[in-house]
């Protein structure tokens, strides 16, 4: 077992005779990521993230989500309603009323999608996966916020989704 790739990489070298050299460790570079919607985040989000920053320090680096992410939302909800049309069809061809007045608008909402928008969406998925990449290229770790802001009270909604949306 390795601690780091970087480990695992000495010990594949030291067995297979490669002639890798250790790498010494070096600190994370952390990217605080501002997703579509960050601005709309609650005073407490902003508040949590500049502590976070503060408590950091130089191991934030700047970084931008690539633009492809402004898209993210809108694809997503392609992706869920169009999923959610095709695996409910089923209890839909059945007996839609039997289905919850939230679930029927869903499986509709689906059913509006053609097979194009669908497989635009998950395209836009790979692509945002890709422009990741650029990310990665200067940080080690991405930290995003889940949710705008606390989660509020009750189990009727648990919260707006749009920042976690992305993963």
């Amino acid at each position: 077992f390795a601690a780091t790739p970087d480990d695992a990489a000495v010990i594949a070298s030291t067995v297979m005779d490669l002639g890798v050299e250790p790498v010494a460790p070096t600190a994370p570079r952390f990217a605080l990521l501002h997703p579509p919607g960050w601005d709309a985040a609650s005073p407490e989000l902003h508040a949590a993230f500049d502590r976070v920053v503060g408590a950091l320090g130089d191991r934030v680096v700047p970084a931008k989500l690539p633009a492809i992410f402004d898209q993210a939302a809108e694809q997503r909800a392609v992706v869920n309603f169009a999923e959610m049309a095709h695996y409910y069809s089923r209890y839909w061809d059945r007996d839609p009323d039997a289905l919850g007045a939230e679930t029927q608008e869903a499986i509709r909402t689906g059913l509006g999608f053609s097979a194009g928008d669908y497989l635009a969406a998950l395209d836009c998925g790979a692509r945002m996966k890709a422009g990741l990449e650029e990310v990665f290229d200067i940080a080690d770790i991405l930290i995003c916020p889940a949710a705008p802001g606390p989660a509020p009270e009750g189990v009727a909604f648990t919260g707006d989704s749009i920042f976690n949306g992305l993963w």
